[in-house]
């Protein structure tokens, strides 16, 4: 037995019609002529009107109403069929089920919404991140420690000046106290001979703090001389970080180019939200690759030490890698091609050989 069908869900299948009917005005002559045969706007007057403001199709829900369960059976059997012919015409490469993830239909707002809080979220988060890792990752803590080491010296320098200065007027009043002969002038000087053993006092254990905290600044720094700056385990972190920083820029930027243009379809969000993860993944193999000079040829190719790097230089290439994956992808692909060349022809799936059918890629 027929049972009726929503007047929602028919009014969405008709909105999916005129939209195709719209998307096939640029998709050639060919496809012009199959919407043209199947007549799309004499169709769509059968079940509403065109707003002469908006321009916009409405549907006539209680026109659909007046049928009866069977007739709107097979209008709305006849309507899939149309739209299904319609996005063939359109040359979108695609699955015909509007649930389907790959079908061709814009991104709802809850998912442009959900997926620009995502990933201004992680870029925040990323970008928190550099600014607490950076001193360590870029020897900026190397220069501080030595830095420190000279404060703490120079204020040890100082307490000494200030214990001898003490030291030489305790003697002084000391002498003096032993040539007086009147009283008054003894108390005198021996209370201020008491004030100047308090004070000289006080200085030697200030010089004692100032000591052991010289000692303890000018061992770190001997520490990170040692080490010769940075530990490559913070650079590495660095890499990472930025790489992923890099993606989460080009998921913003290129989300935000897209919405704009009105252009942004649902099948490409789980594209935006791999980015930061594949330039935090990227990061680390271009690193690797300069590290032994494959990228650079200039640079050194031997495993040399981190310090004889140039860290802003690396952490540039890992930020701009995570902003143009696919550039260095092809970069990459370009490297191994040229260093494991073979006389076989390419793969016709080569990575990056080809777009989908029909689709634009969104950069």
């Amino acid at each position: 037995m027929a049972v009726k069908i929503d007047s929602s869900a028919v009014e969405k299948l008709l909105g999916q019609i005129d939209s195709l009917g719209k998307t096939i005005e640029t998709a050639g002559d060919e496809a012009r002529k199959k919407r043209d045969l199947l007549k799309v706007e004499e169709l769509l007057k059968e079940f509403g009107s065109k707003n002469s403001k908006s321009g916009e199709f409405e549907f006539d829900a209680a026109g659909w109403s007046d049928h009866d369960a069977e007739t709107q059976e097979k209008l709305h059997s006849r309507l899939a069929h149309i739209r299904d012919s319609l996005h063939s015409a359109a040359t979108l490469d695609g699955p015909t089920d509007p649930k389907h993830i790959m079908y061709s239909e814009y991104a709802s707002n809850r998912a442009i919404i959900i997926c620009g809080v995502i990933g201004l979220v992680v870029t925040i988060l990323l970008l928190t991140s550099v600014l607490m890792n950076w001193d360590k990752a870029t020897s900026t803590d190397y220069a501080l420690k030595i830095q420190a080491a000279n404060t703490a010296v120079t204020e040890l320098d100082t307490v000494k000046t200030k214990l001898a200065t003490a030291n030489a007027r305790e003697n002084e009043t000391n002498q003096k106290l032993k040539e007086a002969t009147e009283d008054s002038t003894k108390q005198r000087l021996q209370a201020l001979l008491n004030t100047l053993s308090i004070e000289t006092k006080t200085q030697q254990a200030i010089l004692e703090k100032a000591d052991q905290k010289a000692n303890s600044e000018a061992i770190k720094a001997l520490r990170m001389i040692r080490k010769g700056g940075a530990e490559e385990s913070f650079v590495l972190l660095m890499v990472v970080l930025l790489g992923a920083l890099g993606g989460g820029l080009h998921l913003l930027a290129s989300l935000v180019k897209y919405v704009g243009n009105r252009q942004l379809k649902r099948s490409w969000l789980l594209h935006y939200l791999s980015m930061p993860i594949v330039g935090a993944v990227l990061a680390p193999i271009v690193f690797m690759l300069l590290r032994v000079g494959v990228l650079a040829p200039g640079s050194p190719s031997d495993g040399s030490s981190i310090s004889n790097l140039n860290l802003i230089g690396i952490y540039a290439f890992a930020i701009l890698t995570g902003l143009f994956a696919k550039t260095a992808t092809e970069k990459l692909s370009e490297v191994f091609s040229t260093l494991f060349r073979t006389s076989d022809p390419a793969s016709k799936d080569s990575l990056g050989a080809e777009k989908p059918p029909g689709s634009k890629a969104n950069e």
